[in-house]
């Protein structure tokens, strides 16, 4: 399905760089309430009412509400398939393709190159080293690429984080804006933003349409893998110690597999790293995929700490909710 509007909105994209002050105190907190807000508001937005009758002696039937909850059961190593409505927050980040055909004749397509986390209505969270001038659209709402119901959405707005540095691998997070706003539904959510709180883990799901090992091809069906996070960090900092390497810092997560059997890969990169809160069926995404070593090698890879920008992304996706401070400060 192509995107909705003309050409030239994807060609021209404005590409941004924005910083966030240091985030301390009072906005941060505004910030974390904020996002916290949204989280529960994009929730509400699908949940299903339900009549029920309380044990109450007034027996009164009251309405309850829920959300279809898929179960929970390959730029992704060792992983397994997705089922549909599992990740709806996941989108696949196109770029212009220029096939050259041996008449001499050239077609415009897409290739999907990197993942990406709807965050809101119309904004996508994802690597700062997936912008280039070729990132055209943002596919929604699919498992499998080749969906004939699959959704395109021009970007008309590249947002990368100031601070980032290509060399050092920092600050590798990019916020996209698109042309219009997508069709909240069960297939189509935001995922909440991480918070330290939801930091406090030892595993957590990356999802992807990458590599399922080093030497394959990009992968036309959405895959998810379960990861390691260390709560000792030693191991991972010592892992990308050395010459040509910059140090492990606050910001950076490490996840991964030291038996090398699962990890994420090539084309995964600005995709989710994500935990699952079973009680609300929601996920909260702690982590940009960044950079790794040799895909499902025994070594951890490096993850972008969402919680660590929540004031730049909260700033940039609801400026208007960031300007009216009684809007949050009661929720």
């Amino acid at each position: 399905m192509q995107p909705s509007s003309l050409l030239g909105w994807a060609v021209f994209a404005t590409i941004v760089r924005l910083t966030s002050p240091a985030e301390a105190g009072d906005d941060e907190v505004a910030a974390k309430r904020i996002a916290m807000m949204k989280c529960q508001h994009y929730l509400d937005m699908v949940s299903i009412p339900h009549d029920i009758m309380t044990l109450e002696m007034d027996s009164r039937v009251r309405k309850v509400y829920s959300v279809h909850c898929p179960l929970q059961n390959p730029y992704v190593v060792g992983g397994r398939r997705v089922e549909k409505y599992e990740f709806p927050h996941m989108v696949a980040l196109g770029f212009w393709a220029r096939l050259i055909w041996p008449s001499g004749g050239v077609t415009l397509n897409y290739t999907f190159q990197c993942g990406g986390t709807l965050i809101s209505e119309l904004f996508v969270m994802t690597a700062a080293h997936c912008i280039n001038k070729d990132l055209a659209i943002v596919r929604v709402g699919v498992v499998d690429l080749n969906d004939p119901d699959a959704e395109d959405i021009w970007i008309v707005e590249k947002i990368v984080h100031e601070d980032y540095s290509p060399e050092t691998r920092y600050d590798d997070i990019a916020l996209l804006r698109l042309e219009r706003n997508v069709t909240i539904s069960l297939h189509v959510r935001p995922a909440c933003l991480g918070t330290d709180r939801t930091e406090r883990i030892h595993r957590a799901t990356v999802t992807g349409w990458g590599k399922t090992s080093q030497d394959s091809h990009l992968s036309d069906s959405l895959g998810k893998v379960s990861l390691d996070v260390p709560s000792d960090r030693k191991k991972c900092a010592r892992m990308y110690r050395g010459i040509g390497q910059s140090p492990l810092i606050d910001r950076q997560i490490c996840a991964g597999s030291l038996d090398g059997n699962q990890d994420a890969c090539h084309g995964d990169s600005g995709g989710p790293l994500q935990v699952f809160e079973e009680g609300e069926c929601r996920y909260h995404v702690v982590g940009v995929v960044s950079y790794g070593k040799i895909c499902g090698s025994a070594e951890y890879g490096l993850y972008t700490r969402v919680s660590r920008y929540l004031g730049w992304i909260v700033k940039t996706a609801w400026p208007d909710d960031w300007s009216h401070q009684e809007y949050w400060e009661s929720w």
